[in-house]
């Protein structure tokens, strides 16, 4: 007692501290009675520890039992190691095989490979014949990421070999060894002081537990084991574990002492204990809200309402509260059956304002909650300066365990509960242990109790009171802290988007468009929440609906979906405190049922074929009679009396013996509805087709409905007004699934864009796009989960291609280039009309022969990489016959100054001739008037307009010669000619007389000149001269000589 008084200041700065900043976890501390964590949800941590695997469920200390914990999601996986003869670490219990595996002998007489040939698993059942003894490697290996193990040395010296091994695998966070041997431990702690360890002992001392804490070790084992080894134990911040714990009472008793850790080889009763306690026991609970009246409301549904003489409502801890003068007011709670609890386990919690302290008292006591019985109660002490609760058993033995007035406060709430297990009373104060008395003599309870509020045998109580709760059983340490710190509830949605498309739902595609385009999508096919149920540990505690159904007709709906061959297991079950049987309905060699004791009331309808049903049963309690319903369908009905009472114990997916979960179903459940009150057909009908809502004309009588998922770990959320949220201790498995036929009516719609906003709000959309955007369908079931769609619009403009271009006039037969300038990576659809596409055909630029004379076409159509067409360009080309080419001209090319000449062409008849000079016709006569190179130039167009080509003709134009006798002409001649390296021009000169040589292009360019050539030659070079026709003028001022030269 002295110790608990030492460690509670620290406790309550660190809690405060906590409390203040909203901390989810608290500091590790010296003490005890801390857990590790503010305790924020319903379920109990103590570390559930498999005892050499799930034994009770495959044979000890094998891969078999190990996975099995592994799959449970337990705290530990505990196993024994021996060694064989040639040092391989063998996880086996006992030193010899005889009792687990079919050989004899000591197991370190054996070798490695003669312990692998032994079967360890035949003895256990005929399902694991073959199961080897594993080793530790094995084990470790099998656990690695997915478990922490707990590994007990068997044998010595192996302590090296086995550290160096679970350091190579990187586990040393993971495991704790245990043994029975302090030296062992401290070996290892020297090996690696990073390893945990944990000291075995039965029974564990106070010393033991010393010795442990100076080699630094952080638990203790044991099976015998008292309150002051515990609160020591966790004292010195070393946990405390109990083993071997295989019944649910132990264990509840076990968790009720606050020991840190159980270890069993039932971890799935512990799972489902768990579960069972987060709302069990509750006898009733008086909130103190109801503000006016002179009753106070039992919120159990056990019907313990009190009733208030004097006291006056007030505010409270939580809500409201009523005040006690200290002088007459009074509280009665009348006697009932829920309150008279006959066992040997009680709690009492609730908050507490004392306007005096117990020294300060009129009387000798201050009656809390009091009675005449004694039989619980809590209540102020004036000589022995406390607030105490009593407990009597039935033959007088009593216990009064008591929170010191120094640690009483005036003036301000403080929360206080008082526990019996059946051998221990204790008292709590603001979740701390203040005292504790354990009784060997202390058993069932006193009866026939008859308790009051603020008063007993002419005492009063002076203060304010808010928030009692009273339970037929012990409340864990972690429950207490529990109603102190923060409460069970949760109402935390679940926000949870899920992907249409990623579960294979979505029924749009993206969509693009040029310039616009309507939008038309539509979503007619909408997944239900679906829950999970694997046959071991998910199964739902809805406990807190006990009372609504009590006395009253009821009636279960769910789809369902299993291929369980199973004899038996339960969907929804109804047992009584003691784990009788009242209504049992699940699925019994395949079809529908209800049993109750001896009885199985059955369905014909076969269910477990893996297809969705809808099943379910209807008991009306004025009839007495049930109907078992198949998709609609009455399946079978019988007489029977399935009437519930308010302390029953009502679960899903399982049904509760005493205090053990059995029979729980596998496979999947959605859409389920619990009624108090007998469904029509029509209304069965409709529950199949289409979810429910509060418009429901028996909706006030629907106490369960559960479609959706939580957003609260281990929580089944209740979607009907009276909010019995389920509860589970392993976190629920959710899916989702399409029930065909059922409507999706719940769910808020809403079709949105990033450009258009909200665009419709029912199962289609259909607008126009006019520019990109995305389109988000979201399906809200309004509890946080929305499933959604996002559809991606596209829209582009289309190609502005330029206009095509080319010659607008072509000759027939001969081939023209167009093209047009658009987008890169187009393509171009060309039609062409009159003529041939020869080349670049989807290109942006095409060369067309032209075959037929006229008119021609050409159009193109722009595709760019978007799919997108652009106008259609047109282009239009005149085709022509090609124009007659007009002859050479002929006539004299050297005239004399003065003299005329006629010069002609040949053409087409009717042409038109336009000579530079003058005409018109194919004939001209021409006077040369300037002496020097001459120039003919003819264009002929011809009756149809066409222009032929340029005809060009010299003629070399001279003056007559006066000196020479015309019977001596003068004359020049060149050879070669024509010529490529040189020519010589030869010439009369036997005067030897100064020349002038001149040479002229055809168009009457003077190109070369060479002067005073006494010579009868001149010789011309390839340099001198480009290739071509040129004439050439030799003359002295008297005589001329005129010539043609071609350069080649």
């Amino acid at each position: 007692m002295n110790g608990i008084v030492l460690y509670d200041y620290i406790f309550q700065l660190v809690l405060n501290h906590a409390l203040k900043k909203k901390m989810k976890r608290l500091p590790l501390l010296l003490m005890a009675f801390v857990f590790g964590f503010l305790y924020s949800d319903a379920c109990d941590t103590t570390k559930i520890i498999a005892h050499r695997g799930v034994s009770s469920l495959a044979p000890q200390n094998t891969l078999a039992a190990f996975q099995l914990g592994i799959d449970m999601g337990v705290d530990y996986l505990e196993l024994d190691v021996q060694q064989s003869s040639d040092d391989s670490l063998m996880v086996i219990h006992d030193a010899t095989l005889n009792s687990t595996t079919n050989g004899a002998g000591n197991v370190i007489d054996k070798t490695y490979l003669e312990l692998k040939t032994l079967d360890a698993g035949s003895w256990f059942s005929p399902n694991f014949i073959g199961e080897q003894i594993p080793t530790l490697y094995e084990a470790l290996s099998l656990a690695k990421g997915k478990a922490k193990v707990c590994v007990e040395l068997k044998a010595a010296n192996i302590e090296a070999q086995a550290v160096s091994m679970i350091e190579d695998l990187g586990m040393v966070d993971d495991v704790v060894i245990f043994s029975f041997d302090l030296n062992q431990l401290y070996t290892i702690k020297a090996l690696n002081n990073d390893l945990k360890i944990c000291y075995l002992n039965n029974p564990i001392t106070i010393t033991d537990i010393y010795d442990l804490w100076l080699i630094g070790g952080e638990i203790v084992g044991s099976d015998a084991s008292g309150f002051d080894e515990i609160l020591y134990a966790q004292n010195l911040d070393i946990q405390f574990w109990k083993w071997t714990i295989n019944n649910t009472d132990d264990m509840l008793y076990a968790m009720s002492k606050g020991v840190d850790g159980i270890i069993t080889d039932y971890p799935q009763d512990l799972f489902g204990l768990k579960t069972l306690i987060t709302n069990y026991g509750l006898m009733a609970h008086w909130n103190f809200d109801q503000g006016s009246g002179v009753f106070l409301e039992d919120q159990s549904g056990n019907g313990n309402d009190g009733i208030i003489y004097g006291p006056s409502w007030s505010a409270g801890n939580n809500g409201g509260g009523l005040s006690f003068d200290g002088n007459s007011d009074s509280l009665v709670v009348p006697l009932s059956s829920s309150l008279d609890i006959t066992g040997d386990g009680v709690s009492i919690s609730g908050w507490v304002y004392l306007d005096v302290l117990p020294s300060g008292l009129p009387n000798s006591f201050g009656p809390i909650y009091d009675s005449d019985e004694d039989a619980y109660i809590l209540y102020l002490d004036k000589t022995n300066a406390e607030l105490r609760f009593k407990v009597k058993d039935d033959d007088g033995d009593a216990e009064r365990p008591g929170i010191a007035e120094a640690d009483l406060s005036l003036g301000t709430w403080m929360h206080v509960v008082g526990v019996y297990n059946g051998y221990n009373a204790m008292i709590y104060l603001n979740g701390v242990m203040k005292d504790y008395h354990g009784n060997a003599n202390l058993d069932l309870l006193q009866t026939g109790q008859q308790a009051q509020f603020g008063h007993n045998n002419g005492s009063f109580f002076d203060g304010m009171l808010d928030e009692f709760r009273i339970y037929n059983r012990a409340l864990t340490r972690q429950e207490v802290f529990a109603l102190y710190a923060a409460g069970m509830d949760c109402n935390t949605s679940a926000d949870e988007t899920i992907s249409l498309e990623g579960i294979g739902l979505a029924e749009n595609s993206d969509l693009s468009f040029c310039d616009s385009g309507l939008v038309n999508c539509s979503q007619t096919t909408l997944p239900r929440t679906v829950f999970q149920f694997d046959g071991s540990l998910d199964f739902l505690n809805v406990n807190n609906m006990a009372a609504d159904l009590a006395g009253r007709s009821h009636c279960f709906f769910a789809w369902i979906k299993t291929t369980n061959p199973s004899n038996d297991e339960r969907l929804f079950a109804i047992n009584d405190m003691a784990g009788g049987n009242v209504s049992l309905f699940g699925i019994y060699n395949g079809a529908i049922d209800i049993y109750v004791p001896s009885t199985y009331y059955t369905g014909t309808t076969p269910v477990n074929d893996g297809n969705w049903h809808f099943v379910g049963y209807s008991w009306s309690i004025s009839l007495q009679q049930l109907k078992l319903w198949v998709d609609g369908n009455l399946d079978a009905s019988y007489t029977v009396n399935l009437v519930s009472s308010t302390t029953d114990l009502v679960s899903i997916g399982q049904e509760y013996d005493l205090m053990v979960a059995s029979n729980k179903f596998d496979g999947q459940m959605a859409e389920i509805s619990i009624w108090n009150e007998v469904l029509t057909t029509q209304e069965i009908s409709q529950l199949m087709l289409a979810p429910i809502d509060s418009n429901h004309n028996k909706y006030g009588n629907l106490v369960g409905y559960y479609n959706t998922r939580s957003g609260c770990d281990g929580q089944l959320k209740d979607r009907s007004s009276f909010g019995n949220h389920g509860t589970c201790c392993q976190d629920l498995n959710y899916t989702q699934e399409v029930l065909t036929g059922f409507a999706n009516a719940d769910y808020s719609i809403s079709w949105d864009t990033d450009i258009n906003g909200n665009v419709s709000d029912s199962s289609s959309a259909s607008f126009i796009a006019q520019q990109s955007q995305v389109l988000v369908y979201t399906a809200d079931d309004g509890y946080g989960t929305v499933y959604y769609d996002s559809i991606n619009i596209e829209v582009f403009s289309s190609p502005a291609t330029s206009a095509i271009t080319g010659e607008d006039t072509a000759l027939l037969g001969l081939t023209e280039v167009y093209q047009v300038t658009g987008s890169s990576g187009s393509v171009y659809d060309w039609v062409v009309s009159g003529g041939t596409i020869d080349a670049g055909s989807g290109t942006e630029s095409i060369a067309v022969t032209w075959d037929t004379e006229g008119i021609g076409l050409l159009e193109v159509v722009e595709t760019d990489t978007n799919g997108c067409m652009g106008d259609t360009i047109a282009f239009s080309i005149l085709v022509k016959t090609p124009c007659s080419v007009s002859s050479a001209i002929t006539g004299e090319d050297t005239v004399l100054l003065g003299l005329t000449e006629v010069y002609q062409v040949t053409g087409s008849s009717g042409s038109v001739y336009d000579w530079v000079v003058s005409g018109g016709t194919e004939s001209i006569a021409v006077t040369w008037d300037t002496e020097g190179i001459g120039l003919l130039e003819v264009v002929e167009t011809d009756t149809n307009g066409c222009i032929g080509d340029t005809a060009t003709f010299s003629i070399l134009v001279t003056t007559p010669s006066t000196d020479m006798n015309e019977d001596t002409p003068f004359s020049a001649t060149a050879f070669p000619n024509p010529f490529t390296e040189k020519t010589t021009i030869a010439f009369n000169n036997p005067e030897h007389s100064s020349y002038k040589l001149m040479i002229y292009n055809l168009l009457g360019n003077l190109v070369y000149l060479k002067q005073n050539i006494r010579d009868n030659q001149v010789i011309i070079v390839q340099e001198d001269l480009s290739p071509g026709l040129f004439l050439f003028e030799l003359n002295n001022g008297n005589v001329i000589a005129h010539g043609k030269l071609i350069r080649d």
